[in-house]
């Protein structure tokens, strides 16, 4: 614990999917440019959010300061696995997620 409570939790925050015109998101979204048709893209992108939204939500042992909840390394690995294990996503997608979110996941 801190010297004014609890550390902040590592992960992707609200404020990084959507700071900076959404670049991170836009970023994540880019995995999905390859071999889909427009509809398809929309689909999975939409998905994606959809999953990552519910995901960040407060914890009870995040820090005072922290608004909103925060997208762990192991929440997104299972939003991305599972959708990966169930064809959703291709390996190659899955695999540009994870790099893409390797940075924002470790702070």
């Amino acid at each position: 614990m801190g010297l004014f409570g609890k550390r902040p939790v590592k992960g992707i925050s609200e404020y990084e999917l959507k700071a900076h015109g959404n670049r991170l998101t836009n970023h994540l979204h880019s995995a999905f440019n390859d071999h889909n048709t427009k509809h398809i893209r929309d689909q999975k992108r939409a998905l994606l959010d959809t999953a990552l939204g519910l995901v960040n939500d407060r914890d009870t042992n995040m820090s005072t300061t922290q608004k909103h909840g925060v997208i762990q390394a192991d929440e997104f690995e299972g939003v991305v696995g599972g959708f990966e294990k169930k064809g959703i996503f291709s390996k190659d997608e899955a695999a540009q997620l994870r790099r893409t979110a390797h940075d924002a996941l470790g702070n």
